[in-house]
């Protein structure tokens, strides 16, 4: 069977598993050496779970890596920057409400 999502791309690949009212769950692939913008989901609170791989989040306080089964909680508003390093990987995103925004920042 194929994968739902491919982590040797050159960017990301996402796709939205559930999406209601209430919140939406995405499956992101993650290729190596990878990194978003600082950004914000608005006024969603984000919830990821690092499924495979290793992703790194830097928030304007600290710097922490994740691996398989770690959660990160995004509060709403809260500004970071996710990645990967020298491997791929995979992971769960939740938010709610849906995303409605994205800021992106410098």
């Amino acid at each position: 069977m194929a994968p739902l999502v491919r982590r040797d791309a050159e960017a990301r690949d996402a796709v939205r598993l559930v999406a209601n009212d209430i919140f939406e769950v995405w499956l992101i692939g993650w290729p190596s050496h990878h990194s978003t913008t600082r950004h914000d989901h608005g006024r969603s609170l984000g919830i990821v779970l690092v499924l495979d791989g290793e992703l790194h989040e830097t928030t304007n306080f600290a710097m922490k890596r994740l691996g398989p089964g770690e959660v990160t909680v995004i509060a709403p508003g809260a500004v970071h920057d996710v990645g990967t390093t020298e491997s791929t990987a995979l992971s769960l995103h939740l938010y709610s409400p849906p995303l409605t925004e994205m800021n992106f920042y410098a």
